[in-house]
């Protein structure tokens, strides 16, 4: 999948998304799976604010990142970002579509891209997706083509990879294509719960097929939902699976144990992985009818403790191999 140009963007939408409830009204109706993380809850949890000052760490590196971001803040001028894709017959690639939100603010990256695309293709005029002009960045295999819109009072861009993709997303936006509706498989198991920072909502689990055992779950599963949320301290993680029947969800729950329990007697001659294994003790899975659901609720401050402790365990062998080279 040709993502990397990308980078530039996502990484100012820093894999943030939507603010509030998803947006789904905004998600082309054929989408197969969709990633939204709320940046205005995450920027208010302990594990949230670690992610995102990696972020920044990793923008701050990127001089054209750094450089699109400007003084943008998270929450405040950057609302969000959703992700989604759907594969369609014939097509070597899985599409991707990048739906940044934000305040006026962000007009000044607007303003940035388009100082981009002149930079690459002078005074040539943009193509049009629909009725929008198409700011074209980057080359070859790293270009991505972005369109900037309103939504309501809302700044919103659209970015892929493909002008073909980007139309399509564009016709979303603007109602002359099916966005996801009530009754949309995808949309049966996606009800985050509150405070949820990150969900996705998957049916196309083919992917897992080479990835045995989880080729067993991808084979009898119709469609996944994943969530992680913090709440008083305490990060939840939430998890459900459809199945076509009540014995394919009573086998998906047995292989997930299983799984589980050859995780822990793998982990147990491991000292370093010791702290993860005890906070997954609480880890909860049971078949309810058609439906697996999965749950676990851990304190977030040893998870970022766990989190911090192995980053620098990998920053001092890095540094070594440095040192050996």
């Amino acid at each position: 999948m040709r993502t990397g140009a990308m980078v530039t963007l996502m990484a100012v939408g820093c894999g943030v998304a939507l603010a509030g409830p998803a947006r789904f009204d905004h998600v082309d109706g054929g989408a197969q799976w969709v990633l939204h993380i709320d940046l205005e809850q995450a920027s208010h949890a302990e594990l949230g604010q670690w992610f995102l000052h990696h972020i920044d760490e990793q923008i701050a590196e990127d001089e054209i990142a750094s450089s699109l971001r400007g003084d943008l803040r998270w929450g405040q001028d950057v609302h969000g970002v959703t992700l989604y894709g759907w594969e369609d017959e014939g097509e070597d690639d899985e599409s991707i579509v990048a739906v940044v939100y934000g305040s006026a603010s962000l007009d000044k990256l607007e303003e940035r891209l388009w100082h981009g695309h002149a930079f690459l293709h002078g005074d040539d005029e943009p193509i049009k997706a629909g009725g929008h002009k198409v700011m074209v960045l980057g080359e070859d295999d790293d270009q991505v083509n972005v369109i900037a819109m309103r939504a309501g009072n809302e700044r919103v861009f659209l970015a892929s990879p493909k002008l073909e993709w980007l139309k399509r997303a564009a016709k979303v936006m603007d109602g002359d294509r099916d966005a996801l509706g009530g009754g949309a498989p995808i949309l049966e198991l996606s009800s985050p719960p509150e405070g949820a920072m990150a969900v996705v909502v998957a049916t196309d689990l083919s992917r897992l097929s080479g990835f045995k055992p989880a080729s067993e779950i991808a084979r009898q599963a119709d469609a996944v939902f994943g969530s992680l949320s913090e709440r008083d301290g305490k990060a939840h993680v939430s998890v459900a699976v459809s199945a076509e029947t009540e014995e394919d969800a009573s086998s998906i729950a047995d292989v997930v144990r299983g799984l589980v329990a050859l995780g822990r007697l793998i982990a147990s001659d491991q000292p370093d992985v010791q702290p993860l294994v005890e906070m997954t003790r609480g880890l909860k899975f049971s078949a309810e009818g058609r439906m697996v659901r999965g749950s676990l609720s851990v304190d977030a401050g040893k998870v970022r403790e766990f989190l911090e402790e192995h980053e620098h365990d990998r920053d001092d062998d890095d540094q070594g191999d440095d040192d050996d080279d």
